[in-house]
């Protein structure tokens, strides 16, 4: 398994490769009225308006920085009726992969019922990697409001 991992604050998240359409530089992005505030914005990607969602905000509450390696990560989404979106991540620091086995992951050992998108825990050397679970960043009322908003689905 290969890992897209990036940075939020001091921790260290990865994603499946798997999910990952592509990884873009960051963009312009145009206001998300009424989404949510982890919401970063809109963008045009080959044509499909496409939403992105500030993961540093999701998870601690506070923008991602705009740095030199803040990127967005395109990945397939499947929303709760089924259908395939393709969805952005803005993250901080997204330099570099890493590869695993399902076997290397290990519980945290703590549960997180309002972040259910947290997955087991990956030791890689002197570090600890969160996983993400894509399927389970957004609720359906949240999946509602921006794939309805942009139109798109695949």
């Amino acid at each position: 398994m290969l890992l897209v991992v990036f940075q939020i604050a001091h921790d260290r998240f990865g994603l499946d490769a798997a999910q990952v359409v592509e990884v873009v530089p960051l963009v312009a992005l145009k206001q998300a009225h009424g989404a949510p505030g982890y919401t970063a914005g809109l963008f045009n990607y080959r044509g499909s308006v496409v939403p992105v969602i500030d993961l540093t905000a999701l998870i601690t509450g506070t923008p991602c920085p705009r740095l030199l390696s803040t990127r967005i990560m395109l990945v397939t989404y499947t929303d709760a009726a089924g259908a395939q979106h393709v969805l952005g991540l803005l993250a901080e620091r997204v330099l570099e992969t890493v590869t695993c086995s399902p076997q290397d992951f290990q519980s945290p050992g703590i549960a997180s019922p309002e972040a259910p998108y947290m997955g087991d825990m990956l030791v890689d050397g002197d570090q600890m990697l969160r996983r993400i679970t894509v399927q389970e960043l957004l609720p359906p009322s949240v999946q509602e409001l921006l794939f309805a908003a942009c139109g798109e689905a695949s």
